[in-house]
């Protein structure tokens, strides 16, 4: 058996599941695992943690000069990039033999980017997905190895659907694992309606404009779109009188 020798670019949870999943993989060999650096103050797994207990070779990546010329000649197949939040040059990406492939948090080509967990309960869709796919100089616009789709509930808040789409991202690497020397010849260019957000889309529609007129089915939307409790107030309007920022979050719970 062939092991294919992987650069796995881990951030999260997300980055944590696929790393303790690999690890149990004959067929996988980790050659290096690149975190990002992190506070004190962030609240996920943390990747780093989860290379050192698995005895793995890490980097904490600080650029990507510095990053090219400490991975230039390590002999790998394939950059896996989970949850990882920048963008990955050309000449990194040229050096796996076989490619580079990341997964995105929703169905592309729709809500490419940013926060796609937020968007499509913000322009209330009722269902999203998860998306492993090559990687190419553009965000989230490779061809598509495989994708599967999860539902949104009326009761479900920015939080819940991220937590849903970590299981995913998990469930749908195992099920494509095995067939990796197939990934190439199976994979299907994007197709459909595309959509962009980036992080100044999302901080630039987190205050409410007290005067506006919306349906409040669109207003519930908004506000499930940036209810991310208890980690992150998003949602917010200005007081007239006193000028402070007040948030507003969501707690909604289904009749049982």
């Amino acid at each position: 058996m062939r092991k294919i020798k992987i650069l796995l670019f881990a951030n999260h949870n997300n980055g944590v599941n696929i790393l303790n999943y690999l690890v149990t993989r004959k067929d996988a060999d980790l050659k290096l695992v690149v975190v990002q650096e992190e506070s004190k103050k962030v609240w996920w797994q943390s990747a780093k943690q989860a290379a050192i207990k698995n005895n793995l070779e890490y980097l904490v990546f600080q650029d990507d000069l510095s990053l090219f010329n400490k991975i230039k000649n390590i002999d790998f197949d394939l950059i896996i990039s989970a949850s990882w939040r920048k963008k990955f040059p050309k000449k990194i990406l040229a050096l796996a033999k076989i490619g580079a492939v990341n997964f995105h948090n929703s169905l592309l080509p729709k809500y490419r980017s940013a926060y796609a967990n937020s968007w499509p309960i913000y322009f209330g869709e009722d269902k999203t997905g998860v998306t492993l796919h090559w990687m190419t100089e553009n965000f989230d616009d490779g061809d598509i190895i495989a994708q599967q789709a999860l539902p949104i509930y009326p009761w479900d808040t920015a939080k819940e659907v991220w937590e849903r789409i970590n299981e995913q991202f998990l469930n749908l690497f195992q099920k494509m694992w095995p067939r990796v020397n197939e990934w190439k010849k199976n994979s299907k260019p994007q197709k459909g309606q595309s959509s962009f957000f980036t992080i100044k889309d999302y901080l630039e529609t987190n205050q409410i404009p007290l005067d506006k007129k919306v349906k409040i089915q669109d207003f519930v939307n908004f506000l499930r779109s940036r209810t991310f409790l208890p980690y992150y107030r998003n949602a917010y309007f200005i007081d007239p009188i006193s000028k402070s920022k007040v948030y507003i979050s969501l707690l909604l719970e289904r009749e049982r």
